[in-house]
């Protein structure tokens, strides 16, 4: 999709591919009213007209828009222009915990801070009934800073499950961050066990071979 540089979509002129997967590319731009730079995630012309597709991303971007935590990436606007469907995001210059990990030499301490804050964002899903059901180190990006936002929602689950207080929830548990809802409503199995996984990537670099 790199012949999409220097084309307008809406307000947005893409400036340069970041990244290209099998689902969608990734380009960068400038919001205009905010003045700052933000990346645009656009479905590929053949995938945005399959009416399922073009559902599951509009749900990511309400999903993620929905939710307002500094760990998870903010999405500004989700719409088509020309057949495109596209959602635009923050810019997050760090490239991906992935990255990170195959770069070698991570601090132990900072290590242990990524899965901290990732337990965090997940648990603040967790209770507003998101589940978030793809955590790997490729979905985790890092801002200017190095500090980690989780992104990619698009396999997210829509739980029914009213939010929980700390009460229902009962006492915190060390393993994961407070407030973990244990409802059977909720089921937050997946997100943990994908988080106990990140967490023997981080320090393996190698993930289970045991499918989650």
């Amino acid at each position: 999709m790199s012949e999409l540089v220097g084309r307008k979509l809406g307000k947005y002129t893409l400036e340069a591919k970041l990244g290209e997967g099998g689902m969608a590319a990734v380009f960068r731009s400038h919001h205009p009213q905010f003045d700052r730079p933000v990346a645009i995630k656009i479905l590929p012309p053949t995938i945005g007209q399959d009416p399922s597709f073009r559902s599951r991303f509009e749900r990511e971007g309400r999903t993620i828009a929905g939710l307002n935590h500094p760990r998870i990436i903010r999405v500004y606007d989700i719409d088509e222009s020309g057949g495109l469907f596209y959602m635009v995001m923050d810019l997050l210059p760090g490239g991906t915990l992935e990255g990170r990990i195959r770069e070698g030499g991570l601090d132990r301490k900072w290590s242990a801070d990524v899965i901290v804050k990732m337990a965090e964002a997940l648990d603040y899903a967790h209770v507003r009934g998101v589940i978030h059901r793809d955590i790997k180190p490729s979905n985790i990006l890092l801002d200017a800073d190095g500090q980690p936002v989780l992104a990619d929602f698009g396999i997210a689950r829509l739980s029914r499950a009213p939010a929980c207080s700390r009460r229902r929830c009962g006492a915190p548990r060390p393993t994961w961050s407070r407030g973990l809802c244990a409802s059977r409503r909720l089921p937050a199995r997946s997100s943990r066990r994908r988080s106990a996984a990140l967490r023997c990537h981080r320090r393996l670099a190698t993930l289970p071979r045991r499918r989650l």
